[in-house]
């Protein structure tokens, strides 16, 4: 009798994109502060409306490959709150957290590719099947969406110890 087994494909999708995650398992999002306690108890829930920047934006949480604030490719609002903060006297509570997020056990059919992949402003964008330009949105942008709620037991960690 033969015995039939699922080989590891070190070029399928799932593998290629675990190439990408922190320690072949996390993805970062940042966030306000002043939603931690509500994700801690709903998780992280895509947009209800995409982003009025890209007016064909997915509605999805945004992911990235950066430890680095500044080269999480954010949104300016994130940004800017960021610089009142560094600009202003009286330092508290940063108001921006950084989440890990274990993204091995997130529906892989459910990524898609970061909004700046869609402006391709730059012309960098080469891919032309959906795989191909998930893992270039990684490449190029360090970042992808998710296109479904990210349950409060896949947030391993929230912290503010990432580098500007």
């Amino acid at each position: 009798m033969i015995k039939k087994f699922k080989l590891f494909n070190e070029n399928s999708f799932e593998s290629k994109l675990k190439t990408y995650f922190i320690d072949g398992k996390y993805l970062y999002h940042y966030t306000q502060t002043e939603y931690l306690e509500y994700i801690k108890e709903e998780g992280l829930i895509p947009r209800k409306y995409p982003n009025s920047y890209y007016p064909n934006g997915s509605k999805g949480v945004f992911l990235t490959t950066s430890s680095s604030l500044y080269n999480a490719n954010l949104p300016e609002s994130l940004i800017e709150l960021m610089d009142e903060y560094y600009d202003n006297d009286e330092i508290g509570e940063k108001p921006l957290i950084r989440l890990t997020i274990d993204a091995t056990k997130l529906d892989i059919n459910k990524f898609i590719w970061d909004d700046d992949y869609i402006l391709n402003r730059y012309g960098w964008n080469k891919a032309e099947t959906d795989i191909d330009k998930i893992i270039e949105s990684l490449d190029i942008w360090k970042s992808i969406a998710y296109l479904g709620t990210i349950p409060p037991d896949l947030i391993i960690n929230y912290d503010f110890n990432y580098s500007n």
